[in-house]
């Protein structure tokens, strides 16, 4: 009996590495190399997964309909991952389960897994094959587009990039702003995905995270709006961005209850 697909055939995915929570993008050019970069939703960072069954795959991006491969079908370690217009056998990958959440994507034809080169954590690295150790920078988390969790990830990306230049902007560094605002992500999509289920019991659970958020979040307002007073007109403003996307972004999850 033929194994079930872990993932939807010809549906959009971000690829999220668990160590980093940078996104996996493709190159404006045919034959460049992928690299991770912040989630903004962009077209470069979606990717449809096209079932070759058993749990194969063939990524293809959104944005130019060129596929995830290897820069010249390379199979060893450190070889650097591509876009290609044309078919080949090195963009096939197997995906499996690799803990909860969170899935590794093994090239078959190399044997060697999805992986972030030189173990950085910085934006516009790029990915490459290795060896599976186990490693953290080894797991991706495969988000549907368009999703709940996928609108929390690109507005947890902007909120935190909106408090760091508001911090910069006033040289006075907003104590847990940064902190709280990507941490909201990830409660707002716990919160989220909650509600699809009709049962009182996810309902509860709804409103508990959605509080605890709310509570969050109008903690953090009021450090902020202290720290606005000895800030020039225009950090001002781009704190108060900063504050309007983050109670608008609450203001949606009660909608969504």
């Amino acid at each position: 009996m033929a194994s079930k697909n872990i993932l939807k055939n010809n549906t959009a995915y971000m690829l999220v590495n668990r160590r980093t929570g940078l996104v996996l993008q493709a190159p404006a050019v045919c034959g460049g190399s992928t690299s991770q970069e912040k989630a903004s939703g962009i077209k470069e960072q979606l990717w449809n997964a096209v079932s070759c069954g058993e749990n194969n795959f063939r990524f293809v991006n959104s944005s130019t309909g060129w596929k995830l491969d290897t820069i010249y079908g390379g199979t060893i370690n450190g070889t650097w991952t591509n876009v290609w217009d044309e078919e080949s056998d090195t963009q096939l990958w197997h995906v499996e389960i690799a803990s909860r959440g969170f899935r590794k994507l093994t090239n078959v034809k190399a044997g060697k897994v999805l992986d972030v080169a030189f173990l950085s954590t910085e934006p516009g690295i790029p990915l490459q094959l290795w060896d599976d150790v186990g490693g953290e920078n080894q797991e991706w988390k495969l988000v549907e587009f368009p999703s709940a969790e996928s609108a929390a990830l690109i507005a947890g990306t902007t909120l935190k990039t909106a408090a760091k230049k508001a911090a910069e902007k006033s040289g006075k560094l907003i104590v847990g702003a940064e902190d709280v605002l990507s941490d909201m992500a990830g409660m707002a999509a716990e919160a989220m995905n909650t509600v699809k289920p009709a049962v009182k019991k996810a309902k509860r659970a709804t409103k508990k995270a959605v509080k605890e958020v709310t509570e969050k979040t109008a903690k953090t307002t009021r450090k902020m709006k202290e720290a606005a007073k000895p800030m020039t007109e225009s950090a001002r403003e781009t704190l108060k961005g900063a504050m309007d996307a983050a109670e608008g972004f609450i203001d949606s999850l009660k909608k969504e209850d």
